[in-house]
């Protein structure tokens, strides 16, 4: 393994905080900026008014899209009163240079997305995947030089990775994809490891599997060690195929 690999994990504020971070807000005069995290089952925002943190969450899935999205924003724009609000936005999916969203399997109405262009009420300051925009938090302090791995197991297994000072997802979107690397002779590691993996295998809801844990159901249990074993065997092989002296912060997020 890796020589200093720790673990920890990623808190709500952390995560949207570090969205804010990302979009490099330029006029910081500006009223409200907000971290938008939208993930494969709930969108989340975040906003530091000045004196509180205001937050909401929204339900997304299959048909969550673009309209959707805006309304809830529109929402938020209601509650704050503004109409100048910049933001950082993360997504699930795969994001080119123009800040279009080109691919998104766990929300497929968001392909062809792009919030700069379409408007969502906002000014977007930086569309980020959602990976990429973990690795701005973890990398923030570390030196230039750090090699990093930044990996969210969700409704999919998101990662993204920096080797040497060097994030490789800026040469290839696909690059770091973990999710999508084949895991044994039977698909890719997402249909072992991923949220939505478990949810079809049990026929069950996130907070099902969460009660089922809880009071110990033995199939739940099982369920979800197997998920975690598939994503261990993955984090290992990540860690030794990018063997590094350098110190190494993989961040794991919620599996649900």
């Amino acid at each position: 393994m890796g020589a200093g690999l720790s673990l920890r994990p990623l808190t709500f504020w952390d995560w949207t905080i570090l969205i804010e971070r990302a979009a490099k807000v330029e006029n910081e005069l500006m009223t409200h900026k907000l971290g938008i995290d939208i993930g494969g089952t709930k969108m989340l925002v975040c906003c530091w008014t000045g004196s509180e943190l205001k937050t909401w969450r929204f339900a997304t899935g299959l048909e969550f899209g673009p309209e959707e999205l805006a309304e809830n924003l529109r929402g938020v724009r209601r509650e704050l009163d503004d109409d100048e609000i910049v933001a950082g936005i993360a997504v699930p999916g795969l994001v080119d240079s123009d800040s279009t969203v080109i691919a998104c399997d766990v929300l497929p109405k968001l392909a062809g997305w792009n919030p700069v262009r379409d408007g969502v009420g906002l000014l977007p300051r930086a569309v980020l995947n959602d990976g990429d925009a973990a690795l701005v938090a973890v990398t923030d302090g570390m030196a230039a030089d750090a090699t990093v791995a930044a990996v969210g197991a969700g409704t999919g297994i998101a990662a993204a990775l920096q080797v040497g000072g060097m994030r490789l997802r800026r040469f290839r979107p696909f690059a770091g994809e973990l999710g999508y690397v084949p895991f044994g002779m039977d698909g890719k590691l997402d249909d072992h490891a991923a949220g939505s993996a478990l949810l079809k295998k049990l026929g069950m809801q996130a907070e099902q599997i969460t009660a089922g844990l809880a009071a110990g159901d033995r199939n739940v249990m099982e369920a979800v060690r197997v998920a975690g074993e598939a994503l261990g065997v993955a984090l290992a092989t990540l860690v030794n195929l990018v063997h590094d002296s350098v110190f190494w912060d993989a961040l794991l997020l919620r599996l649900l």
